[in-house]
């Protein structure tokens, strides 16, 4: 049995970003919901009520996690929102792979002027730690680097794959 399965899920680092964007868009509720009761107008108080709505479906989209799933060397990456809905981002035959190598490694040098793809968690130390692999993306048709933050058995099983392309330093 030379099956291997290995499934890793990574939560992604949350910026300024989305925690400015989740209080602006209480504050709009808010202004809403105080504008109707104030001036006693209903459509105010009926855009507050909508929303509502809009703020719980919008907040789900700021919790998310990336999840790789290996087998036998192909790589498929998802993004998760709040553990409940899942859409497929990427997918990678790793047997295609150029080189796959640690980030910072020398034997990425030829490879610096290529479109980046970082599925880590988006913090500077996961992607000092990043693995990264040049590979063709199928869907844009260019050569891109893709960063990943796999887990030793996945690095391991990568190696076995492709040892003449497997770098550890």
């Amino acid at each position: 049995m030379d099956d291997l399965f290995t499934e890793l899920e990574i939560p992604r680092q949350r910026g300024f970003g989305s925690y400015l964007m989740q209080a602006v868009l209480i504050v709009i509720t808010a202004l809403m919901f105080v504008s109707g009761l104030l001036f006693l107008n209903i459509i105010f108080f009926l855009a507050g009520l909508v929303m509502i709505f809009v703020d719980r479906w919008l907040f789900r989209r700021f919790h998310v996690e990336l999840e790789y799933s290996y087998v036998n060397g192909s790589l498929d990456i998802a993004r998760i929102y709040s553990g409940e809905s899942r859409k497929e981002v990427a997918s990678y035959n790793l047997a295609e792979a150029e080189v796959f190598a640690p980030a910072g490694s020398d034997h990425l040098d030829g490879y610096k002027n290529l479109k980046v793809r970082d599925f880590t968690s988006g913090t500077e130390e996961d992607r000092k730690k990043a693995w990264v692999f040049a590979i063709k993306d199928a869907k844009a048709g260019d050569r891109v680097k893709v960063l990943i933050s796999p887990n030793d058995q996945m690095i391991q099983d990568i190696r076995r794959r492709i040892p003449s392309r497997t770098f550890f330093s």
